[in-house]
């Protein structure tokens, strides 16, 4: 098997977040996330899961301002990425966090393809806010105390102002039951998209 990866000149979505003061309005989140989603569209279409979806694996060039995803490192074909946790715990569902956490438990199975709705969530989150939903206001950084706020469900409150379209978006997208989770086929036709 040979790879061969396009070069990208441009930014990943956390240094273009960055150089707009951390986020973004609504209507250019929609513009980058409807890139990401026709991007993860195509991998899952394809047979994998990519299992490392972030802003830092999201690049946008600079000449034309299409969103490129990059770092397919962790991907796995669908059938045979189901047990192991890995990751950036700051994107991680649930239920790859207790694969991750639990190093000599049985191994759990999960779906691949709501692991990677969990973190277009998380990351939708992010570029509308500047804030991770799951991380503890008291405890900044710590990452254990994100996983218990994970594992709960524990998200934090989007802030006043943005739409309930997106509100619901990103709520389906972030349930911590994988089988209640929206899925890319409902993500496409929600109406905030």
């Amino acid at each position: 098997l040979i790879l061969v990866w396009e070069l990208v000149r441009g930014l990943d979505v956390l240094d273009y977040l960055n150089d707009r003061g951390g986020h973004v309005g609504e209507d250019e989140a929609r513009h980058l996330f409807r890139q990401l989603l026709a991007g993860i569209a195509c991998v899952h279409d394809n047979g994998f899961c990519h299992r490392d979806i972030k802003p830092e694996n999201c690049m946008i060039e600079t000449a034309t301002g299409v969103l490129k995803i990059i770092d397919f490192g962790l991907s796995k074909h669908l059938d045979s990425a189901r047990t192991l946790g890995i990751g950036t715990p700051d994107y991680m569902a649930p239920e790859m966090l207790m694969a991750a956490s639990n190093p000599g438990a049985p191994k759990m199975a999960y779906d691949p393809e709501a692991v990677d709705v969990w973190a277009m969530g998380v990351m939708l989150y992010l570029m509308l806010t500047g804030r991770y939903p799951f991380e503890d206001p008291k405890q900044p950084g710590v990452v254990t105390a994100t996983l218990v706020r994970v594992r709960a469900g524990r998200m934090t409150p989007l802030p006043p102002g943005l739409s309930v379209e997106v509100r619901d978006l990103i709520g389906g997208m972030c349930r911590t039951d994988p089988r209640r989770r929206a899925r890319i086929a409902d993500i496409s036709r929600h109406p905030w998209v």
